[in-house]
């Protein structure tokens, strides 16, 4: 094998042709690290896109959305190839990872934890948030407990396809409440804006039906007017608005975000007084069919378990939080934290294995729906 230049573990320079020391994984394969402290490059962009394609590991999120100025980036290359681009800042001895809503494996978080440890002699912790593991067995300190849910629909290559893979009781209603809404309102149409093309008082007014579901429901919007300039500016670099006009109005929308083929809808609403037309489901239907024609392979309609996500064929995975210690010993040192984050991920299982259960027409679910009734009484 040719020699690799050797590379410090401090700052180095941005120029991705650069191949650093090579460290021995296994017998059979070596991966080559390089560590930008306090730095990320630009070229890692279309990588993160490449590699994980999720809004939450993006550059335009973090740009949007983080303070960059203490954030570090760990890049692993497998032969000539990127193969993990991991942003994380250090902070109190904890090491966490920006990079969510991605898949990772042994294969990256093993090296990764290894090179941390070994190199940040203050780091105690590494903490992965919102990712989704396959990894079995670690040789290291770890707890996985559950953190959120992504509901993802992998999209079929035609909207016809798409329709056809519908329940038969969806289909009829979506069908039932587009044809209602269009006889009514005869200037009933749906609109998608890219971009810069987003209207910004549009994107308000979306955000403004989310604050009306919400308090009709006595919750409080968790988009308040910072998150919705935060929204609006990161349309301009890679969202969509979809919407529904009636009379030129806009009466429902979606904000939603594409990474590669790969879609993100942060907020879905409508205005109440349509209601009993369903148009927030339709505008949602809608836009499924709009990435569809834009060759979009998933669809993410992030967390929260409503039925017209499930209804519309999205399918429920679980992310975990991971927590690497460096040592047994500080596992026992965080002990109070290993705990309540351990109880709260169980409760939080249970909660949703009872709610699933009780939305099953059988005895065990009528019995846990009258048990639930009687306990909230």
């Amino acid at each position: 094998m040719s020699t690799n230049k050797v590379i410090s573990t401090g700052s180095v320079s941005c120029d991705p042709a650069v191949v650093p020391q090579a460290r021995k994984i296994s017998s059979t394969e070596e991966v080559a690290i390089t560590c930008f402290e306090n730095e990320v490059p630009s070229f890692i962009g279309p990588e993160l896109e490449r590699l994980y394609a999720s809004l939450y590991a993006s550059l335009p999120f973090f740009q949007v959305y983080g303070d960059m100025k203490n954030v570090s980036t760990y890049i692993a290359r497998r032969g000539n190839e990127i193969s993990s681009v991991l942003l994380f800042s250090l902070e109190n001895g904890k090491v966490r990872v920006l990079n969510e809503m991605i898949g990772v494996d042994e294969k990256e978080i093993i090296p990764f934890a290894n090179y941390i440890f070994e190199n940040f002699p203050s780091a105690r912790q590494i903490v992965f948030q919102a990712v989704a593991t396959r990894a079995a067995k670690l040789p290291l300190s770890i707890q996985r407990s559950y953190y959120t849910d992504d509901i993802v629909l992998e999209l079929p290559a035609t909207e016809e396809e798409y329709v056809a893979n519908l329940g038969k009781s969806t289909r009829k209603n979506i069908k039932h409440h587009l044809s209602r809404s269009k006889r009514t309102f005869p200037s009933f149409q749906h609109q998608v804006h890219v971009a810069e093309d987003a209207n910004e008082e549009d994107i308000r007014t979306i955000v403004e039906f989310n604050k009306l579901r919400m308090a009709g429901k006595n919750r409080i919007s968790s988009l308040d007017d910072q998150e919705t300039e935060r929204i609006i500016k990161l349309v301009k670099l890679c969202g969509f608005i979809s919407v529904i006009k009636i009379e030129g109005r806009i009466c429902a929308g979606a904000i939603y975000f594409r990474v590669a083929d790969h879609y993100f809808t942060l907020v879905n609403a409508h205005d109440p007084e349509y209601d009993d037309f369903r148009l927030g489901t339709l505008c949602c239907y809608l836009t499924i069919l709009e990435c569809i024609r834009r060759n979009g392979r998933q669809f993410h309609f992030l967390w929260g378990r409503y039925e017209y996500k499930f209804a519309l064929l999205g399918v429920c995975r679980k992310l975990e939080q991971i927590s690497i210690y460096r040592s047994s010993l500080h596992v026992m040192l965080d002990a109070r934290n290993v705990f309540k984050k351990g109880f709260a991920s169980r409760a939080q299982l249970v909660k949703f294995w009872l709610l699933e259960e009780r939305r099953k027409n059988n005895f065990r679910g009528k019995t846990l729906a009258r048990l639930l009734r009687h306990m909230r009484h």
